[in-house]
């Protein structure tokens, strides 16, 4: 009876590649009522994972308006995703704000905006502070999101020595070790 165990289930039928069938439990889902500002966004990823951004956006803007910084976040994952960087870097920088402890995230997504862009020197400052705010739960996403960046940099060297120490942390991380292959190539 929680949002959260049909996205759980529903990401279970995605792993299967099976997501039309897990689709019905997102749609069970949004049956469930309430109007707290977590419900909104839990609407808003469902919509998402379905792919209606409409309705994503206008369920997180009621999160993101009530104050719910996972909101913040999402929805600026969901610009991301539709290339409106601007939108993007000002829901990270919102949700820096509304953070005053683990501001980890944000960085990650203003790196994430600065990638789009193209500048990757930028980019590659925003993991670094990132990493100095870092909870032990952040640290992964922001390690990879820098090997990604040296790649686009053309700095293979770099990214093979870092990926290297990544794959020590994260040995079983199926993403990396595809990364890790095509690395060994270059």
């Amino acid at each position: 009876k929680s949002y959260e165990s049909y996205v759980d289930i529903y990401q279970m039928y995605v792993q299967q590649d099976m997501s039309a069938d897990g689709e019905a439990y997102l749609k069970d889902a949004l049956k469930l009522e309430g109007k707290e500002k977590e419900d909104y966004y839990q609407r808003g990823r469902i919509y998402f994972f379905m792919g209606d951004t409409d309705s994503a956006k206008k369920e997180l803007i009621e999160a993101v308006n009530r104050k719910y910084s996972e909101a913040v976040l999402f929805l600026g994952k969901i610009y991301l995703s539709d290339k409106d960087i601007g939108n993007a870097r000002a829901m990270y920088q919102q949700y820096m704000e509304m953070q005053e402890e683990n501001q980890a995230r944000g960085y990650n997504g203003l790196a994430l905006c600065d990638i789009a862009e193209g500048n990757y020197s930028s980019a590659l400052e925003q993991i670094q502070k990132g990493l100095e705010v870092a909870q032990k739960s952040d640290v992964q996403e922001l390690l990879y999101n820098e090997i990604v960046i040296y790649e686009k940099m053309l700095d293979f060297n770099t990214a093979k020595t870092k990926m290297a120490s990544y794959m020590e942390l994260y040995p079983d991380d199926v993403d990396a070790q595809k990364e890790n292959q095509f690395l060994q190539y270059r």
